[in-house]
C-alpha cells in the first residue's frame, strides 16, 4: 500500500502545472469560502429563525470535534506531509514554498467541510 501511496503521489507531484498552481494558490485561500458561508448563514437565518442561534452553536461545537479528532488522529498516526518527510521532501514541488503542519493524515480541512456539508444536508 506505501509503494502505491508512493507512486501515486510522485505522478501527481510530477505533473504540476505553474499556471494552475497560482489557481489553487488563490482558490485555497482563507478567505475563499467566506462567500459561501454567509449565504449558508443567510440560509440558516432565513429558514430557522429562532433556532439560529443553536444552529450556530451546534456548528461551532460540530466543527470543534471534527478538528480535534483529526488533530488526535494525527497526533497517534504520525503520518508526515511529503514536504516533512525525510526521504521526499527534497522532490516535493511546493507552490510558493508553502508546506502545511508536520502531519497530514486525516486532512483536518476535509473533515470540518464533510462535518458542515452533512449538516446542511440533515437541515
Amino acid at each position: 500500500m506505501e509503494q502505491t501511496d508512493l507512486q501515486i503521489f510522485e505522478w501527481i507531484n510530477n505533473h504540476y502545472s505553474s499556471a494552475l498552481d497560482q489557481v489553487m494558490w488563490l482558490v485555497s485561500g482563507r478567505l475563499t469560502a467566506v462567500p459561501l458561508y454567509l449565504i449558508l448563514l443567510w440560509q440558516i437565518i432565513k429558514n430557522y429563525r429562532r433556532k439560529t442561534i443553536f444552529i450556530l452553536l451546534g456548528i461551532i461545537l460540530l466543527i470543534t470535534a471534527s478538528d480535534q479528532t483529526s488533530v488526535l488522529v494525527k497526533q497517534t498516526v504520525k503520518r508526515y506531509r511529503p514536504c516533512h518527510n525525510e526521504v521526499l521532501k527534497d522532490q516535493v514541488h511546493l507552490v510558493n514554498g508553502h508546506c502545511g503542519g508536520k502531519y497530514g493524515f486525516y486532512s483536518s480541512h476535509a473533515s470540518n467541510t464533510m462535518a458542515l456539508t452533512v449538516l446542511v444536508i440533515l437541515l
